[in-house]
């Protein structure tokens, strides 16, 4: 498991999405963008910012439970699938390219 304790306020966590990518349970504390990208038991679990207690609690939990651990790891890698492999990229850009060619195309 990957455990992400950052009490900033990250955009995009490039470390977030590296483990996605290789199938390891994320651990992320609730703030930023952290709940946006690891949604709570689904692609990994979330604990209360700045709370160690609650850290603690989440990461025996994950520790304990290898059947939870498994279901959210196999979720991490299928969201890295469809949001963050480099095709899921390539075509994000392109729409982005598109969208602002029409709009300077309108102008």
């Amino acid at each position: 498991m990957l455990i992400f304790p950052s009490e900033c306020y990250e955009t995009c966590p490039l470390t977030i999405i590296e483990a996605f990518g290789t199938g390891l349970a994320v651990v992320a504390s609730n703030r930023g963008a952290m709940p946006s990208m690891v949604r709570d038991r689904d692609t990994g679990v979330l604990f209360t910012a700045g709370n160690s207690e609650s850290l603690t609690e989440k990461v025996l939990e994950l520790h304990h439970n290898p059947s939870m651990r498994r279901f959210v790891s196999r979720n991490a890698r299928a969201e890295f699938e469809r949001l963050y492999t480099r095709e899921r990229h390539y075509e994000g850009l392109l729409r982005i390219y598109q969208a602002a060619t029409e709009e300077r195309n309108r102008s």
